[in-house]
């Protein structure tokens, strides 16, 4: 097992490998090397130990704690000058476990691909709004970014991207949607209520409301006869 001290920013980290592959990989919490070679010395049996136990983790394994205020990737955000509060160590911990863990928890993380994560944020995407699903996937992103370094992923595998502006519906309204929406009773203004009506029913633009007059009603055929819109009437407010 081959055990090697490096600096990332201010703070020593250690990384294990064990037959060419980094099976685990710690922060120190030092940032003076000797303190951080003591820290190696002192925990090396009980480092080992869990090492072994967690080379080719899961990625319940791998994200057990990852975002804790105290953890490795807490630590490393703040000491590189990173915008992080306790709020944000919390809010990723509930995105991990309301979102992540449900899908990929007994997944190795060498086993988690492009695709799968495509078919994730499609299935994500026909509930959630598109910023939602964009924190999910960048929290995910950062687990991986953390495997990939770790050596426990070869290829980080491809984020796809989301679009964060709001889904449009589109269509017209139901009947049963319509009947809620006009239902009597529940307007104070009887003329806003004709008026809107009309426009769901027959899809006239509200100008060519405005502009009729009552020649241009037939109600014993149900006929209205669009002739004219009220912005082309010259008509001052």
């Amino acid at each position: 097992m081959n055990v090697t001290l490096y600096r990332r920013g201010r703070t020593y980290y250690v990384q294990v490998r064990e037959g060419g592959q980094v099976v685990a990989h710690q922060s120190t919490r030092e940032s003076n090397r000797k303190r951080a070679e003591k820290w190696v010395r002192e925990n090396y049996s009980h480092f080992a130990t869990q090492a072994r136990k967690r080379a080719n983790p899961t990625f319940r394994e791998f994200t057990e704690n990852f975002f804790a205020w105290d953890s490795t990737w807490s630590m490393d955000r703040r000491t590189s000058g990173k915008r992080h509060s306790e709020r944000n160590s919390r809010e990723r911990t509930r995105i991990l476990e309301l979102y992540l863990l449900p899908e990929f928890a007994d997944r190795r993380l060498d086993e988690i691909a492009t695709i799968d994560i495509k078919r994730f944020r499609d299935v994500l995407f026909a509930r959630l709004s598109g910023a939602r699903v964009h924190q999910i996937l960048v929290s995910l992103r950062q687990i991986l970014i953390a495997a990939e370094e770790a050596g426990y992923v070869d290829r980080l595998p491809r984020i796809p991207t989301v679009s964060t502006e709001p889904q449009k519906r589109t269509g017209v309204l139901t009947i049963d949607e319509a009947s809620r929406l006009f239902r009597e009773g529940t307007w104070k203004d009887l003329r806003a209520r004709t008026a809107c009506l009309l426009a769901a029913s027959t899809g006239m633009r509200l100008g060519e409301i405005q502009a009729l007059t009552w020649k241009d009603v037939d109600l014993a055929r149900g006929i209205i006869t669009v002739i004219s819109d009220l912005c082309k009437c010259q008509f001052k407010y």
